[in-house]
């Protein structure tokens, strides 16, 4: 095919994406009931599970991504396309009619490697859009991921109440017609003159990763991924212990404000995160939108009525604009043969973070909410990420910064 041109690729691989999230939402409300039943409804034993499961989706994230982004610059992005669809049919498929605990665990392997598409689909993104155009493209990929995990989280929740595979046999199918319409329709966006050879050692993840560091301000975006992720991953993963321990909330109030935080972070990606680099710059907005989500989890940390975390959340999702921003700021800095490779490494970040972040926040909620705590305070792990951001401001004040749309060079 020929490589991809102007916006209807660009909608096409949209389209794609909130498909596939739509597909992975659907599966995943169900996963902890289809661990409890395998392991004869013990609970405690299930919730164990559930944590390796998810270390080990992490762990095979972290060497994917970089070496999905790497083998992207050699054989193009449409090939990895087709792999990380296939791996998500297949991984669903293998739930819905082989469901173990041994393929469980195999499963989470595949999704591993599928959830690792995020830094392919990136990489093609960047591909079809100019440097002015970037931000609002990495926007509108955060909108139908959030859209479409959303949508699919409510659609798995129903199915499942019918029965336990059925949203695995639906998100199978969703999954074999998005591999049928990327295989029809989706062009190639790196064509094979800009392609580059790739050697053995650049698929390591510590050695992918290096390409982070190939200039200062490379050095200083990835640091900066690094810290917003940390605190993004922090948050999700403590907010429904921390509710629990701090309102007393269930399943319900966690489910509506989790989906009404996805719905309202999808939206800014896509409509206010242009507006306000437009107006702002680049440097300002991903300033504002530091402090902005700096603000709501220290907040967060100390509220004492449920009434008070709306406003705090609204406030967070301000702080969206750093995902694409910091995307497309990393973009820059490298040439097209190179694309796969910096936007494989910036989602091997993540998977680290996913890796660390959870670990780091239940020790910290754990040992504040426990006997030996000094003073009680279940919302140390939002404070610690609160501080985390506001440092982050730091390196985006520094002179090296990679140069952007409206870029305050004068801003320290």
């Amino acid at each position: 095919m020929s490589p991809a041109r102007g916006n209807v690729p660009l909608y096409l691989v949209l389209a794609m994406v909130c498909a596939d999230m739509l597909a992975a939402g659907s599966a995943l409300p169900v996963l902890p009931e289809v661990i409890r039943t395998l392991t004869g409804g013990d609970s405690g034993a299930a919730a164990i599970h559930l944590a390796l499961m998810i270390a080990v989706m992490n762990a095979l994230q972290f060497v994917a991504a970089p070496a999905l982004g790497a083998l992207s610059d050699r054989l193009g992005r449409r090939p990895m396309v087709l792999l990380v669809l296939g791996c998500s049919m297949l991984n669903n498929a293998l739930i819905a009619f082989v469901p173990s605990l041994g393929v469980l665990y195999l499963t989470q392997v595949i999704t591993g490697l599928a959830v690792a598409k995020v830094a392919v689909i990136s990489a093609y993104i960047a591909d079809i859009s100019g440097p002015e155009q970037r931000i609002r493209n990495f926007g509108l990929l955060g909108l139908c991921m959030n859209g479409g995990f959303v949508l699919g989280s409510a659609t798995g929740g129903l199915l499942g109440a019918v029965s336990l595979h059925l949203p695995y046999l639906v998100a199978a199918a969703l999954q074999a017609v998005n591999l049928i319409f990327a295989l029809t329709s989706l062009p190639e966006s790196h064509p094979p003159e800009k392609r580059r050879p790739v050697r053995l050692p650049q698929l390591y993840p510590w050695r992918a990763l290096a390409v982070l560091r190939s200039t200062p301000a490379m050095g200083r975006v990835s640091a900066l991924v690094l810290c917003y992720c940390f605190a993004t991953l922090t948050f999700q993963s403590m907010w429904v212990f921390y509710s629990g321990k701090r309102f007393g909330w269930g399943p319900l109030q966690n489910g509506v404000l989790l989906a009404v935080l996805s719905a309202c972070m999808g939206l800014a990606q896509s409509k206010l995160v242009p507006v306000m680099v437009a107006r702002l710059g680049e440097r300002r907005a991903m300033l504002a939108g530091l402090a902005s989500a700096a603000v709501a989890l220290g907040g967060l940390a100390f509220v004492g009525s449920p009434w008070i975390v709306v406003p705090f959340v609204l406030c967070y999702t301000v702080g969206c604009v750093i995902t694409p921003a910091s995307r497309a700021a990393a973009a820059r800095e490298v040439a097209a043969e190179e694309q796969g490779r910096v936007q494989g490494a910036l989602a091997g970040l993540n998977s680290l973070d996913a890796l660390v972040a959870p670990l780091i926040g239940s020790a910290l909620f754990d040992y504040f909410t426990g006997p030996e705590a000094v003073v009680a305070f279940p919302g140390a792990p939002f404070l610690l990420c609160g501080v985390i951001l506001l440092l982050a401001m730091r390196i985006v004040r520094r002179k090296r910064w990679p140069a952007g749309t409206r870029d305050e060079v004068g801003v320290r």
